[in-house]
């Protein structure tokens, strides 16, 4: 063979190389994209587990139903430890939904499993004493885009 058609070889060869090295990390990244979405769904559901954990205290399920049945108010006409308690847990609540919509917006909640979520939040928000804190914060403390689904959530809930 002249040089002209070793070169040739040689560089069809080279070719294939990096072609077949791309379809291997083409591959690569979705494997690695499927592992992020498992990874992400497990940390997600231990975050879930771990509060419904910290729910299943006898004290503070009684404490939570005080406020879903309107039997407590919030906030309480003065500072009580049961009030800080039911703050302090709807406040993980609250962080616990931003994570799930931050998941979502990077693409690792698909739509079918994210609305859901959304109604889990309605209801969840359908408690006055939750929408109360909620309505505390400034419009800093949180994600604008979290922020916004809630608001709306509230609006639809008032009929505003």
């Amino acid at each position: 063979m002249t040089s002209d058609k070793w070169r040739i070889v040689v560089e069809g060869i080279g070719i294939i190389a990096i072609v077949s090295s791309l379809a291997l990390v083409a591959v690569e990244l979705k494997q690695n994209t499927e592992m992020m979405r498992s990874q992400t769904r497990a940390t997600v559901t231990e975050h879930q587990l771990t509060y419904l954990q910290e729910m299943s205290d006898p004290g503070k399920l009684d404490l939570v139903l005080k406020y879903f049945t309107g039997e407590a108010s919030f906030p309480p006409p003065e500072p009580t430890l049961d009030a800080a308690i039911f703050y302090s847990l709807t406040i993980m609540l609250f962080r616990t939904w931003e994570n799930e919509y931050y998941q979502y917006q990077q693409g690792l909640f698909e739509e079918e499993e994210f609305l859901p979520r959304i109604n889990t939040w309605s209801s969840n928000l359908s408690n006055q004493a939750t929408r109360e804190i909620w309505q505390s914060f400034d419009n800093g403390s949180y994600a604008p885009g979290f922020a916004d689904i809630l608001d709306s959530i509230i609006l639809e809930i008032e009929g505003n």
